[in-house]
């Protein structure tokens, strides 16, 4: 599944099947905000994306967030390339276990700064997360894609 992004204000993935897929892969692919200078944001659901915890339910070591953590902030200048990486969310169909993700990402801002990096997550509530929404922490999304892929049960 993939969604072509255009002055969005979020974009979510409800297509989650707990039936062949306890994990998922996202690739975000120059995706730039509309607003300079901002976070880009991961919340997960356990209603087929009807709500999505913004509560402190997720942790990055002791420190307890709002969404997972992505430590991508993003600029919108006609050289920058937005985000692209990789976002993985492992044990969605657990309720049992921690929906915790790991994300790589690369981006270039300023024209000419080029940024890498790599960190994890996790969202602290027993339940089954079957949806996901990315957003930015403020304004829309001006452009980019973001592609979803379902790792098969064994």
């Amino acid at each position: 599944s993939s969604g072509a992004l255009s002055n969005d204000a979020d974009f979510a993935f409800t297509q989650f099947d707990d039936s062949k897929y306890e994990n998922y892969q996202f690739v975000p692919v120059n995706v730039k905000p509309v607003t300079d200078a901002v976070g880009f944001e991961a919340h997960a659901s356990a209603d087929g994306g009807s709500t999505y915890d913004t509560g402190s339910n997720y942790k990055v070591f002791s420190s307890a967030l709002t969404s997972f953590y992505t430590a991508a902030y993003l600029g919108n200048a006609s050289g920058d390339t937005g985000l692209n990486g990789i976002f993985h969310i492992y044990n969605a169909g657990s309720a049992k276990f921690t929906s915790s993700v790991n994300l790589m990402t690369w981006t270039k801002s300023d024209g000419s700064i080029n940024y890498g990096g790599g960190t994890g997550s996790a969202h602290i509530v027993d339940e089954v997360t079957d949806a996901i929404r990315f957003k930015f922490a403020s304004g829309n999304i001006a452009s980019g894609t973001i592609l979803m892929y379902g790792i098969k049960k064994s």
